[in-house]
């Protein structure tokens, strides 16, 4: 009867696993963001797969300079972006 009730911890099942990160919506370039430019909201836009940065992270990008061109709809990363 214990092992039915499981180990108590919320986690998703591994199927669900693989669905999350196409459910789930990362930070893309709304726009081309040329390198050197400080990003802005209206430079940042947020669609999915959510493989790259998630949208809570927003605030952590803003006001940071790109350290290379940015293709529009190209999924941001930390690695795009200078240390401050």
């Amino acid at each position: 009867m214990e092992s039915a009730l499981g180990h108590g911890r919320k986690e998703p099942a591994a199927g669900e696993l693989e669905i999350a990160a196409v459910a789930r919506k990362s930070l893309v370039a709304a726009r081309f963001i040329p390198a050197g430019a400080r990003l802005t909201a209206n430079a940042i836009a947020v669609k999915r797969p959510g493989t790259g940065i998630p949208p809570s992270q927003l605030p952590k990008l803003l006001g940071r300079k790109t350290s290379r061109d940015i293709p529009p709809d190209l999924l941001l990363s930390w690695d795009m972006l200078k240390l401050r």
